[in-house]
């Protein structure tokens, strides 16, 4: 479709791609282009669009950027999307929910994929080399029995290959066994949220490591920001829990992070240091190998409201570098996760950070399908 210029809708018209006059101009691709595109389209299996077909942000020459769109997202290929105009063809289409992978990285992409080495991909394929990410879901105080092996089988067969993703789920107490036999032989782990730090004794209504083991637990949550606001957990607590974790092979999630008043007055660094020197007490370089530490900022648990993703970094960043000044080189080989409202739509954003390695999911993994996208997550 060509015209005398992006204004000229009146004068636009068909014509073969050898028969454009000198004073005009090829804004759009014609029908008979779109459909030569989209039937080599149906017919492939990945697909890497890069660049729109024509002038698409003047309605009368979209036609063609829009139906290569819709050929694309209805097709059953692998579809990435790159650059910020074929980005914003995509948007314009409402069709972004339809396309596999969408980045505003045009050229870059195309560097990439020519073997060029971009640094902020190094630094992620350097993470996930050295930290291999966790998806936990915490399923609190959620779900009978039957309710526990239904979503627990539903987990595992969603699942498949975890090589890239260590996945765990943290059902209640009464719903371990349960959930141990659903997934096992599976490379989902089991984890328990609660744990006390006795091995035996007259402590009612507690659990002990020996228990947890015997359930099929490999992982205990400690900690978590609800414990501490509603059943007085303190730090003291939360290292003598550790200690007893560690000492049964169990492998601890340690729980930190500030409440809305401390981020407001400027003390989240301080508080969550605080949570950090008193946690691990006593620990020493080898312990610190074997734990991970999970991020919750407490004004973004069950509110809906999530640390941006910059903010969460910046956090995981000084959790690092406090790592580093106590225990030195092991920091590096530390996962520290996300927890505060992690939603299938912010893991990506979430996980593209440099310091997140995982997340702690609450309410979204007591869904399979939106737990099951939170462990795809698309760097």
């Amino acid at each position: 479709m060509v015209s005398s210029g992006i204004d000229d809708a009146a004068g636009a018209r068909i014509v073969p791609a050898d028969a454009i006059s000198d004073n005009e101009m090829g804004l759009d691709i014609g029908p008979q282009t779109v459909a030569r595109y989209a039937e080599i389209i149906r017919s492939a299996k990945t697909i890497l669009w890069n660049g729109p077909m024509g002038v698409f942000e003047k309605d009368a020459f979209a036609a063609g950027t829009i139906s290569i769109a819709k050929a694309v997202a209805y097709s059953e290929a692998i579809s990435i999307v790159g650059g910020g105009e074929s980005a914003a063809a995509i948007a314009k289409a409402e069709l972004e929910k339809m396309i596999t992978h969408v980045s505003t990285g045009g050229g870059a992409s195309l560097a990439l994929l020519s073997g060029h080495v971009l640094p902020g991909v190094a630094a992620l394929n350097d993470k996930l080399k050295t930290r291999t990410p966790v998806i936990a879901g915490n399923w609190k105080m959620h779900n009978t029995w039957s309710e526990a092996r239904a979503l627990a089988r539903a987990i595992r067969k969603g699942v498949g290959d975890t090589a890239r993703v260590e996945v765990v789920i943290a059902p209640p107490f009464t719903a371990l066994p349960v959930a141990a036999e659903e997934i096992n032989g599976s490379g989902v782990t089991l984890a328990a949220q609660n744990v006390h730090w006795e091995d035996k004794g007259a402590f009612t209504g507690e659990i002990s490591t020996a228990m947890l083991k015997d359930a099929g637990c490999g992982m205990v949550i400690l900690g978590h920001s609800e414990r501490r606001q509603y059943f007085g957990e303190t730090d003291e607590l939360v290292n003598r829990k550790a200690r007893a974790v560690l000492r049964a092979g169990l492998q601890p999630i340690i729980c930190i992070g500030e409440t809305l008043s401390e981020r407001e007055s400027g003390k989240h660094e301080e508080t969550v240091s605080k949570q950090l020197a008193g946690g691990l007490d006593g620990l020493t370089d080898e312990d610190l190998l074997r734990i991970i530490f999970a991020y919750e900022p407490v004004w973004a648990i069950g509110t809906g409201r999530t640390a941006s993703p910059e903010t969460a970094q910046e956090m995981h960043g000084f959790i690092r570098g406090w790592l580093f000044d106590k225990f030195g080189k092991n920091a590096g080989a530390v996962r520290i996760l996300y927890g505060g409202s992690v939603k299938p739509d912010n893991i990506d954003a979430l996980m593209r950070q440099p310091d997140i390695d995982g997340a702690l999911v609450g309410g979204a993994c007591l869904e399979a399908e939106s737990f099951l996208r939170i462990i795809r997550f698309q760097l």
